[in-house]
């Protein structure tokens, strides 16, 4: 084989990896998800519409409560659906709960779990390139942010206490045994 020839097939192998790699790691969580999750009921839908309620949503996503997770986040390809953890509705802070809701809503309305999987192929693309995984971790840390404000902008709350309200969902990481998805509060 020429130099040019083992380039490609060494680049191609590296996408092959990154890929099956994610792929991987997308069925296991998905199959995880599935097994775990269960629907909220008509009764905790009423109080998660009441407390989305002045944040103004057009629709509201699917939302499914999970065994064995600590934190709220989004899953999904195009819009995701928002998963919380089992005893998240007996959060006794109802801001608390809002504001967590509201920071998820906003993954789902800016298609953050669309933009995910555009940067997963960019970078499977360009798996060799430092500045392309610094880029991604980048624009993550962007994307947390941006959900952030707008979550504030909307509900129209102090940053103090929506902060307060992540932290205390954060803090819930450490029982966690398995790890968060991208789309995750503690990005």
């Amino acid at each position: 084989l020429t130099a040019h020839e083992w380039f490609i097939a060494i680049w191609i192998s590296g996408i092959v990896l990154y890929l099956l790699k994610n792929v991987l790691r997308v069925i296991r969580t998905t199959l995880v998800l599935a097994q775990q999750r269960r629907p909220v009921s008509p009764a905790e839908r009423t109080e998660i519409v009441h407390l989305l309620s002045s944040y103004g949503l057009k629709r509201l996503p699917k939302i499914w409560l999970v065994e064995d997770i600590a934190q709220p986040f989004v899953w999904g390809v195009c819009r995701g659906s928002i998963y919380l953890p089992k005893d998240f509705l007996r959060i006794t802070n109802a801001d608390h709960k809002r504001d967590i809701l509201a920071h998820e809503a906003s993954h789902i309305e800016r298609l953050d779990a669309a933009v995910n999987l555009v940067q997963i192929l960019a970078q499977a693309i360009f798996w060799f390139h430092p500045l392309v995984w610094w880029a991604n971790r980048m624009i993550r840390k962007e994307r947390e942010k941006c959900c952030d404000e707008m979550a504030i902008a909307r509900l129209k709350t102090e940053a103090k206490a929506y902060s307060a309200a992540l932290i205390d969902t954060v803090i819930r990481i450490h029982n966690l045994q398995r790890p968060a998805p991208s789309l995750a509060i503690a990005g």
